[in-house]
């Protein structure tokens, strides 16, 4: 019944490669005539392993080797230390 996902939601109109649990209501909605709340989907689809809401495949713009260099140089730094909070005003 759902098979429609496996192609790409800008086959449907929409402006992005991304299913989100919305446009899948929407896209039943439109095909079937039925509605679903976004989150009910949401949850109906997690129950069967299903998650729209991540893409297929990594975006295209993705820089690997610049997300590489950033968490080596700057991600410790910028981490949470335990037990360490900065003072709050009072």
């Amino acid at each position: 019944m759902l098979g429609w996902l496996d192609r790409s939601p800008t086959a449907y109109g929409f402006d992005t490669d991304l299913w989100t649990a919305r446009r899948v209501a929407e896209r039943i909605h439109t095909r079937f005539g039925v509605r679903f709340h976004p989150s009910d989907l949401r949850d109906w689809l997690s129950a069967r392993n299903d998650s729209p809401q991540k893409p297929a495949h990594p975006a295209r713009q993705r820089d690997q080797p610049g997300i590489d260099r950033w968490v080596a140089r700057d991600w410790e730094r910028i981490q949470k230390r335990p037990g360490t909070h900065a003072p709050t005003s009072s």
